[in-house]
């Protein structure tokens, strides 16, 4: 089962200015690159730290330092395990505003 959140609408996006953005408990940044809206969850693929953009134009974590590519969600350097990438979510839009969707587990009582 998808969720829909709400990323924000495309005249409030910037380019190379990370959105963050939620569904309960888990978190997502988002950021637009040559007019391209990329998204992820926000959780390193080394032990879980949130990323933010840093001045090298990748989304670094601020836990141990690992860096990923901002258009892949590659890990380029770091603690993160070689090979590894952010968790990617499908970017919609509608009506000029952008969605993330989350995919969610099962509901076990349902």
């Amino acid at each position: 089962m998808n969720r829909r959140v709400r990323i924000g609408s495309r005249d409030e996006l910037r380019e190379n200015e990370p959105v963050h953005f939620h569904f309960g408990p888990v978190k997502g940044i988002a950021i637009v690159r040559g007019g391209t809206c990329k998204a992820y969850v926000n959780r390193c693929t080394h032990m879980g730290g949130p990323v933010e953009l840093c001045h090298r134009g990748t989304l670094k974590c601020g836990w141990h330092g690992a860096e990923f590519d901002c258009d892949t969600g590659a890990a380029i350097e770091g603690e993160a395990p070689e090979g590894s990438f952010l968790k990617r979510l499908e970017v919609e839009e509608e009506n000029g505003v952008l969605y993330a969707l989350f995919e969610l587990p099962e509901d076990p009582f349902a």
